[in-house]
């Protein structure tokens, strides 16, 4: 039988995501589907370091297609009849969103075979309600919307019905993995959120955990990418409020580098509302980390049936209770997460059918 074509289109700056989502896709593939990366270089600030990390995945099977005009994109999307999956979050849908309203006026047969795979509930939304109501003409027009998050799946839902899906994606074998790395100096070392973008609130983080750490805390905040500005506010705050127990890194870490710092942590804070960070989220549930969230992540997490802690505990909890976790709810996240993330034929099942219906 002949391999029907699947188009994945990534904004290129997203290179701390795209490789093992791609290599993800690629360790699971079925011989029937032909998986195509259709790389975006629309507002690239990098193109060069860009380029060079998705050349190094070639040899690993990924096949490229760099595209680096809007007519250019245009044209292929117009000339191609297989399925578009068009991967990212707020910035890659409007960024297109004249390339959107062009298909809906002209081309809707080109929105019926693209699937939007959504990695934050603001892709659902519009800046105002007169665009916001183009906006949701559009998006009813596209194939599917998939949601990676229950949060994020209710939202969609809300705004597009049966088009909204809530899917997983299969993570790298090599990450589906659990064991708890706890010690009593683990413990101590604290993680605050994953990224340097103010949805994060780092301040508010700040000002909840500072009478519950002590003086041999280890307190780490990852800023290898967000906001300029904010990451140096964050970095000032951060070393006025903590002191010398206050580290972070603003280089990328490899992907095992970091998966292996997620694993160390005792607890990891985050103070974001929506969707955000599900890779370090999920991996540090896995490894019997204690976690403390809120908003979206909070509801999805306990929707897979994860313990976590809301935020607002830490305005009442003490010391001792802050960092402690036991190993019956360890063991009970580790067993979610394998069910969750690690049923491989599930979820692979459920995105070749993704793949069939649009083809």
């Amino acid at each position: 039988m002949k391999s029907k074509n699947v188009n994945h289109l990534f904004d290129s700056k997203n290179i701390h995501l795209n490789p093992n989502i791609m290599l993800g896709i690629m360790e699971n593939r079925e011989p029937r589907h032909e998986h195509k990366f259709i790389i975006s270089f629309l507002g690239s600030k990098d193109k060069v370091l860009e380029e060079k990390v998705y050349d190094d995945l070639v040899s690993d099977g990924c096949n490229f297609l760099y595209v680096r005009t809007f007519f250019d994109l245009l044209m292929l999307m117009m000339r191609n009849r297989d399925v578009f999956l068009v991967h990212g979050t707020v910035s890659p849908f409007r960024k297109y969103f004249l390339l959107l309203l062009f298909f809906y006026i002209f081309r809707r047969n080109v929105l019926a075979r693209m699937v939007l795979v959504a990695w934050g509930s603001g892709d659902f939304y519009a800046p105002s309600k007169a665009w916001g109501l183009i906006y949701r003409k559009i998006l009813l027009n596209c194939r599917r919307i998939i949601t990676l998050s229950h949060g994020d799946y209710e939202i969609c839902f809300k705004n597009y019905g049966d088009q909204a899906l809530h899917i997983n994606y299969i993570k790298r074998r090599r990450y589906i993995e659990v064991g708890s790395f706890r010690s009593s100096r683990a413990r101590n070392k604290i993680l605050v959120s994953h990224s340097g973008w103010p949805h994060n609130n780092h301040f508010k983080s700040f000002e909840l955990i500072i009478d519950k750490v002590g003086p041999d805390s280890d307190i780490i905040c990852p800023l290898a990418y967000g906001d300029p500005t904010y990451i140096k506010s964050v970095i000032e705050k951060g070393v006025a409020v903590f002191g010398e127990r206050f580290n972070y890194f603003t280089d990328l870490m490899n992907t095992e580098d970091y998966h292996d710092l997620l694993r160390t942590v005792g607890v990891y804070v985050t103070s974001a509302d929506i969707q955000t960070g599900l890779f370090a989220l999920t991996t540090c549930l896995a490894s019997g980390v204690k976690v403390y969230c809120k908003g979206n992540l909070y509801r999805s997490m306990k929707e897979f049936g994860f313990k976590v802690h809301h935020v607002d505990e830490l305005l009442t909890c003490d010391k001792d209770e802050f960092a402690f976790f036991s190993d019956e709810d360890a063991a009970l996240n580790m067993e979610v997460y394998m069910k969750e993330f690690g049923g491989v034929d599930s979820l692979k099942s459920k995105w070749e059918d993704i793949y069939d219906d649009c083809l």
